[in-house]
């Protein structure tokens, strides 16, 4: 069977993506922790060189020299390593200590702050609040959840679909003993209750989204739901953390039906009370929901009534850290849209005084040689750092040779071109606001929209539309590659190939393969400009397809050799493939290293020494000359 691309996976079993949004998911507990200086305090390390303002008196930007190191690669990996089991090792600690005082009788919320206040990072600090507070959830609710497991399990499981679905529920019956029988152990020693996959399967989510897709009425909606949920105890459906009725808020949100949404969440009030003053999942992904499909907002009245419904204002919360920039976009969104939010980042909650303190016995720490060598390693990403900044940021200073070659070089000007657009958001907007519109998903799986206008469309919104037509067209399999093109065409409906940032979102998916098979003309500028995407997500195959369209650039520009030397070349992907086929190609058909490609190398050599050796022994010329040369401009933060 064909493999579907990303969208096309996503558009046809969405339920599974927005169920991974609205549950009250867990974070993976092995998340990296990056060199930093292990006597940095939390505040210290929330704070980086490159946003610092220039020098108020002197407005001078005086670039240090790339400091000497005497610790090598392999050794700076292994104190990284070190650094990191020493971190794991304090937060399991802390982790021992704060699940004692919860048995104690002291408040999660009371326990987060003191987390917090001793500088156990926002990740891991999250991870056991959720845990505690859905392994809490589980004991308290557990005879409602065992009568609903066994309830659901077919009486003559006859089928293999059958079988399955028995032997699901009663792996999760034998999860749920455990889970009640390893109570009074720690936290990680308990396994999870997979809930999310058993309602899933038990409701048929795949079929109710296909509903949702259709021009069905808000009551047929409503109702849909309300008999599915008929014999879920109350206890669980009520639950904030395990209820069931969150899956169906996010389907109904992801197709534009809100008012529906609403309606169910003001019937079942309880399943989204939040006491804490910290926003839980649920209410952080309706608002990125909400932000995101702008069908799901177009009724003004029913968004501010589903904010109350879901608990989003009653009283002043916080939300994550690591979210906190995207979250505070999202709340000015909804803001400028007339939208109140009682939330506010993490990092204005007053850790001053904490009505709880926890203190370590004794701190893991490094020798003082291991410290100093530690120290060096840091040094090196503290340099790089130090030399990028925005467009903006790298303006305030005064002129001199080094600012001059900032502000002229490709990469500068690169950031200048650069359009200000979401395009994650733009193409997953335009999915929920098109799907959303009542053209049932069989028209669009077999391209029949003939009524459909897309003339007052802009390049990108129609970029977007055309390549997630392709996407679940093809996903079909009931019409050839030929058929999909035409009929499109015939719509009006063809991406532009100057919309770079919407196509970036569809490289390496055969729905833009499609389409760039079809090319037999292309700008040169454009042709440039889609190359240095293409690279930049590592697909020769692609490239290959515009490369006689292609123009050779000169050093003044970009070109996809400098947007590849941003991808480590060996690393495999998810297809097993590198990109040191395509590095290989793109220097033996011609590129030339220049001045911006250079730049690229220094930062690889200082943060990937190993990879940096392992490019320049098959390509030499890639060898860096003066690392103090070095800067990087930053266009993602500019904005």
């Amino acid at each position: 069977m064909k493999k579907l691309g990303f969208v096309s996976a996503f558009v046809l079993i969405v339920v599974l993506a927005i169920v991974y949004l609205m549950i009250e998911r867990e974070i993976p507990a092995h998340e990296q922790v990056q060199i930093q200086k292990s006597t940095a305090s939390s505040s210290e390390l929330n704070s980086t060189i490159s946003n610092a303002s220039p020098d108020v008196q002197t407005n001078e930007f005086e670039p240090t020299p790339k400091p000497e190191v005497f610790v090598s690669s392999e050794r700076c990996e292994q104190l990284q390593r070190s650094y990191y089991e020493q971190h794991r090792g304090r937060n399991n600690e802390y982790l021992a200590i704060a699940s004692q005082l919860r048995k104690q009788g002291e408040s999660v919320d009371n326990i987060t702050l003191a987390l917090l206040h001793g500088g156990v990072d926002w990740v891991t600090t999250d991870i056991w609040r959720i845990r505690t507070q859905i392994r809490e959830a589980t004991l308290k609710h557990q005879h409602a959840i065992k009568h609903f497991l066994e309830s659901q399990i077919p009486q003559d499981a006859s089928s293999d679909e059958q079988k399955q679905h028995a032997q699901l529920l009663q792996s999760q019956l034998k999860t749920l003993d455990l889970i009640v029988a390893n109570a009074h152990l720690p936290l990680g020693n308990t396994p999870h209750l997979n809930l999310d996959y058993v309602y899933n399967t038990v409701f048929d989510m795949r079929d109710f989204q296909l509903l949702t897709f259709s021009d069905t009425t808000t009551q047929v909606l409503v109702d849909s739901v309300t008999a599915m949920l008929e014999h879920v105890d109350a206890e669980l459906l009520n639950s904030p953390e395990l209820s069931p009725i969150h899956h169906f808020i996010g389907s109904l949100l992801f197709t534009g039906k809100t008012e529906a949404a609403t309606l169910l969440a003001q019937r079942y009030p309880q399943a989204f009370k939040n006491d804490s003053i910290f926003i839980n999942r649920f209410q952080q992904a309706t608002i990125e929901i909400l932000t995101l499909y702008t069908a799901a907002r177009k009724d003004k009245s029913m968004v501010a009534q589903l904010l109350d419904a879901v608990d989003l204002n009653r009283m002043q919360r916080y939300l994550p850290d690591d979210s906190g920039a995207k979250m505070k976009l999202n709340t000015a969104l909804l803001a400028n849209e007339g939208f109140k939010l009682n939330v506010s980042p993490f990092t204005s909650i007053p850790l001053e005084s904490p009505p709880l303190e926890i203190t370590l016995e004794s701190e893991h720490q490094f020798t003082k040689q291991e410290q100093s060598e530690f120290d060096t390693c840091s040094s090196q990403n503290e340099w790089l750092t130090e030399r990028t900044k925005t467009p903006q940021q790298w303006q305030q200073y005064e002129t001199s040779p080094f600012i001059d070659s900032v502000i002229n070089s490709p990469e500068f000007k690169a950031c200048e071109n650069s359009k200000a657009i979401d395009a994650q958001a733009l193409v997953m907007g335009i999915a929920s606001e098109i799907l959303g519109k009542g053209k049932g998903l069989e028209q669009w799986q077999n391209l029949t929209m003939d009524d459909i206008d897309v003339s007052s469309l802009s390049d990108d919104k129609r970029t977007a539309l055309a390549l997630i037509a392709t996407s679940i067209a093809s996903g079909n399999e009931a019409l050839s590659r030929e058929q999909i093109v035409g009929r499109l065409a015939n719509m009006g409906l063809t991406p532009s190939f100057d919309s770079t940032e919407i196509l970036s979102e569809f490289v390496n998916q055969p729905e833009l393969t499609m389409w760039l098979e079809t090319l037999t003309d292309l700008p040169p500028d454009t042709a440039l400009n889609l190359a240095n995407v293409i690279a930049h997500r590592g697909s020769l195959r692609e490239y290959k397809l515009i490369e006689p369209f292609i123009v050779r650039p000169d050093s003044q520009q970009l070109d996809p050799l400098y947007y590849l030397l941003q991808r480590d070349p060996f690393v495999i992907d998810n297809r097993q493939r590198s990109s040191a086929q395509f590095l290989k190609y793109l220097l033996e058909t011609g590129y030339s290293v220049s001045s911006q490609h250079e730049r690229q190398m220094v930062r690889m050599q200082t943060t990937n020494a190993q990879t940096y050796l392992r490019i320049i022994e098959q390509f030499p010329e890639l060898a860096v000359g003066n690392p103090n040369d070095y800067f990087a401009v930053n266009c993602d933060n500019q904005k």
